[in-house]
């Protein structure tokens, strides 16, 4: 089945849910970590998540191989999961991984529901996500309070631009300047200058606080940037009309059924996709006809012919032809007989017949003429 990743994050403004993995595949744990090394603060690694729509809950899956699944009770707590599901991407977010007692524990990481899906969209060109990693925060120092206004409490994707200071990145909402992240360490100025190299626009998350007045932006640390970090994907969130995300709890059902979204798994983990009434009509008798006429097969009418000798059909009789080269015909046929069966075949091998019952018979009067001698 394919798999198209959408990444949410796994912390945001340094909170962060998490929920143990349920029937982990230590096989396939261990064959993924092969020989590396699990630190004693544990192994972060990216996953992705998939509806099990046996159990209403999640499953997880790393790299090539599910390594567990999630609870339909953790999943009933972000319908934005569903929302992303129902637009036929997974979400992608990140799980620890510890040794304990000779086994892998895993625990997957999701920031809060709020915050999973972004408000605005992502520039037309060319871009790439600066990875949260370990979500270090840094403080934005806002120019323009009034393009926070309509985000409050939410994600928004802000291109960044390095400029000449190695300690500071600007940042653009929409198109409007937003204002500067400083005190930023030099390795993660150089890396937005070598996103830059490779022509494409470095986006980073920003959280936009409750009141609307400030915004927080959270990049991984120096030590984490990896070769993977330096050849990142191109444009990994895509520009998609995402359903509606409908939660029981905020009372947005009479929303949902107005523009179609994904439900929230209920207590026993079943959930639904609606599609508003408006999308559906009831067909007119006529367009019934006219369909039945479309799928009907018809075959082709003959032509009438006066004379009843000639025949019209594909079994009409076919001149006859010359024989094709290396094919032969009837008289040639006749001209060279089939082979008959060999007679001297058949009756050497009815001769080894008699010369092995002779053979049979001269053991047996052997065998009488010692036993008269006992």
């Amino acid at each position: 089945m394919p798999i198209s990743p959408y990444p949410i994050p796994a912390k945001a403004r340094q909170r962060s849910m998490s929920e143990e993995l349920s029937n982990t595949h230590q096989a396939v744990l261990f064959a993924h970590l092969h020989r590396t090394i699990v630190p004693a603060g544990g192994l972060m690694v990216p996953v992705v998540l998939l509806a099990d729509f046996r159990t209403g809950g999640l499953k997880v899956k790393w790299d090539y191989g599910i390594i567990g699944s999630l609870s339909a009770e953790f999943r009933h707590q972000f319908p934005s999961i569903d929302a992303i599901l129902a637009s036929g991407k997974n979400p992608q977010t990140q799980a620890k991984l510890e040794f304990h007692e000779g086994k892998v524990r895993a625990y997957v990481f999701v920031a809060d529901n709020s915050l999973l899906i972004p408000a605005n969209n992502p520039p037309d060109q060319p871009w790439t996500l600066v990875t949260e990693g370990s979500a270090h925060p840094y403080p934005i120092s806002i120019s323009n309070p009034d393009v926070l206004a309509p985000y409050s409490d939410r994600q928004i994707l802000c291109p960044s631009h390095s400029g000449d200071d190695p300690h500071s990145l600007s940042l653009w909402c929409e198109g409007e300047y937003l204002g500067k992240i400083e005190g930023l360490a030099p390795e993660l100025h150089e890396l937005v200058t070598h996103y830059e190299t490779l022509g494409l626009v470095s986006v980073i998350r920003c959280y936009v606080s409750e009141d609307g007045t400030a915004a927080t932006a959270e990049l991984l640390a120096p030590e984490e940037i990896s070769e993977a970090v330096l050849e990142p994907p191109v444009s990994p969130i895509p520009t998609t009309d995402l359903p509606y995300p409908q939660s029981s709890a905020t009372g947005t059902e009479s929303n949902a059924a107005e523009h179609g979204g994904a439900s929230s798994p209920d207590s026993e983990g079943n959930w639904s996709l609606r599609l508003p009434s408006s999308r559906f009509f009831a067909p007119t008798p006529e367009q019934i006809r006219e369909h039945k006429e479309k799928i009907r097969v018809k075959s082709p009418s003959l032509p009438e012919s006066s004379a009843p000798s000639e025949a019209t059909t594909m079994f009409q009789a076919q001149p006859k032809q010359q024989p094709v080269v290396g094919v032969g015909s009837y008289q040639q046929r006749d001209n060279h007989p089939e082979p008959q069966p060999d007679s001297s075949a058949s009756g050497s091998s009815r001769s080894w017949w008699w010369l092995l019952a002779i053979l049979v018979l001269i053991l047996l009067a052997s065998t009488l003429f010692i036993l008269s001698r006992f």
